[in-house]
């Protein structure tokens, strides 16, 4: 596919047709391809959830294991909080075996769809982690259970207990 192709489908990202993006973000994913990759991680670190949302939808179908730093960095990211249940999602398609720790702290502070993401991922993968790893999970588990948000109330403490026990 031609450079002048793949410009195109990437300034339809940025229309106000969200059709239009839908269509560019669909066919460029389609294309892959390491200029393709790229721009999606940039896409990760702008401020507008949808655009970020549909890179790391794309992402998630594009299954690269490089992608995995770049949306735990955006799911980090304070800016994003609450509005990065999608970003968790994308990691779901990828190996996560050494995030244990990482999706423990997606659980036990982000928004509620990013929780429920995390619980899916943490039941579905089988993972890699010290005994360290273990306590320091347990210690920020007691910390949170102490004082759970609203979001893990509705989740249901009991589930998170059953994931933690099992470590």
């Amino acid at each position: 596919m031609p450079t002048a192709r793949v410009a195109a489908l990437q300034a339809l990202i940025f229309s106000d047709d969200d059709e239009a993006a839908d269509d560019a973000f669909e066919e460029l994913t389609a294309l892959g391809g390491e200029e393709m990759f790229q721009f999606l991680l940039q896409l990760l670190e702008t401020d507008k959830p949808l655009l970020r949302n549909s890179a790391a939808s794309s992402l998630r179908d594009l299954a690269d294991q490089r992608a995995v730093q770049p949306l735990l960095a955006a799911i980090q990211k304070p800016a994003n909080h609450g509005r990065n249940g999608t970003l968790v999602y994308a990691l779901a398609t990828h190996d996560c075996r050494h995030l244990l720790k990482d999706l423990c702290l997606i659980v036990f502070y982000q928004g509620y769809e990013a929780k429920h993401m995390a619980l899916d991922i943490l039941e579905e993968q089988e993972f890699v982690y010290s005994e360290e790893d273990v306590k320091e999970i347990r210690r920020l588990w007691e910390q949170v259970r102490q004082k759970p948000d609203r979001a893990l109330q509705e989740i249901g403490l009991n589930w998170i207990e059953e994931i933690i026990e099992e470590l």
